[in-house]
């Protein structure tokens, strides 16, 4: 017969069978069990499908924590339900400098909210469409805390790029429904018949083709002009170009004639003062009283204003040489 075995011996080797499973799960798993982890909640606005325990949250997409607790609460007051997500955070992963690193983990994470820290939902795989929680830096949201658990410190949420689209197309929709659409339609029908009726009335074709007769006129006007404007500006360019020459040339007989009127005036002034020793002289000869004597002062009399005539003339036509061809009073300026 053969020996039965012994019962002690069995024991040791399942106890044995036990250590060794525990001591591999503590080798492979890298000592996960002691290190320590922060606990926080977040209560998410939206749904959740695609969340699920065990989905990881990441940091700038470095892993820092896990999901570890799902709830749907029941508000009975308020009649509405929240959807609180706890998860485990590894403070090892979140290494702090300067004076962070002297103040406990929990305000550590306070100090990072109130510079923008905050969890959204964000897209793991596209194929199964499953979800993870990112926490990212968003400084110009508000921090919009629920705080039902007040054991559990909390980090705000906001609304995912999914979400907001979906928020966007819903209230889209409901503006859309909003809208008197069977009015506006019928308007808009109402307004296609009228403006057929209008379009196909013969005062409609006959104002249309007025309008083409006109427009056709107005471009034949506009070429005839066209036509004429060229040679005009020629003959106008080369009227310009013979004014020019002429006061060039007026300008060059102006100045001699001008030079001529001085000399003559100051001969006229010179025979005008010898003039005058005569008269003098005559008159302590014959007297005031004698005719010849009247009839020279008479003549001289002439003779000084047709000098200060000649003196005005030669000034003016010194200021104003074009008025030989234009006139007194006009010059090329106007």
């Amino acid at each position: 017969m053969s020996k039965q075995a012994s019962p002690a011996l069995i024991g040791g080797f399942v106890v044995g069978a036990v250590v060794l499973l525990i001591a591999a799960v503590l080798v492979f798993s890298s000592s996960r069990f002691f290190t320590p982890k922060e606990r926080f909640v977040v209560y998410f606005s939206g749904s959740l499908n695609g969340l699920a325990i065990g989905a990881p949250v990441k940091l700038k997409g470095v892993q820092v924590g896990t999901v570890t607790g799902i709830v749907v609460e029941y508000e009975g007051d308020k009649l509405g339900l929240m959807t609180p997500v706890y998860f485990e955070f590894e403070p090892e992963k979140l290494a702090s400098v300067g004076t962070l690193r002297e103040l406990p983990f929990d305000e550590r994470i306070n100090v990072l909210i109130k510079k923008g820290l905050r969890a959204q939902l964000a897209m793991q795989s596209l194929v199964t469409g499953q979800l993870y929680i990112e926490l990212a830096f968003f400084p110009n949201t508000p921090v919009k805390l629920v705080k039902v658990d007040r054991e559990v410190p909390e980090i705000p949420a906001i609304p995912s790029d999914t979400e907001e689209i979906k928020n966007t197309i819903s209230h889209l929709v409901t503006e859309i429904r909003r809208l008197p659409l069977e009015e506006i339609f019928a308007t808009l029908l109402e307004a296609v018949k009228n403006i057929n009726k209008v379009t196909g009335s013969e005062d409609f074709q006959h104002s249309a083709q007025i309008a083409n007769e006109t427009l056709e006129a107005a471009h034949r006007l506009i070429a005839h002009i066209d036509n004429k404007v060229d040679p005009l500006a020629a003959s106008l360019e080369s009227t310009l170009v013979d004014t020019r020459k002429l006061m060039r040339r007026v300008d060059r007989q102006v100045e001699p004639l001008s030079a001529s009127t001085q000399q003559a005036l100051v001969s006229v002034q010179t025979a005008m003062e010898q003039a005058e020793a005569a008269m003098a002289s005559m008159q302590n000869i014959t007297g005031e009283t004698s005719p010849v004597y009247n009839d020279l002062s008479t003549a001289l009399g002439e003779i000084s204003r047709a000098a200060r005539s000649l003196r005005v003339l030669a000034d003016y036509l010194q200021r104003h040489p074009d008025s030989l061809l234009y006139g007194k009073g006009a010059s090329r300026g106007q």
